[in-house]
């Protein structure tokens, strides 16, 4: 996962911002492709991991792979 800012410019110059952590810049770009068909300009930078966060974990369950 990476965090992404995805710029989209419009044909009339208007310009939107977004950043959310995505698979991949492909996926960034993808996404912006699929909700702006018409944008004349789409900049994706990755501009840091995304932050993962562990689910928690059974106690028994870790137990039994430990023994």
């Amino acid at each position: 996962m990476v965090h992404c800012k995805v710029t989209i410019t419009m044909a009339d110059g208007s310009t939107g911002q977004h950043e959310d952590d995505y698979q991949d810049t492909i996926a960034a770009t993808q996404r912006a492709i699929d909700l702006f068909p018409e944008a004349r300009k789409i900049k994706v930078v990755a501009s840091r991991q995304a932050k993962i966060i562990p689910l928690p974990v059974a106690q028994h369950h870790l137990a039994a792979e430990v023994a």
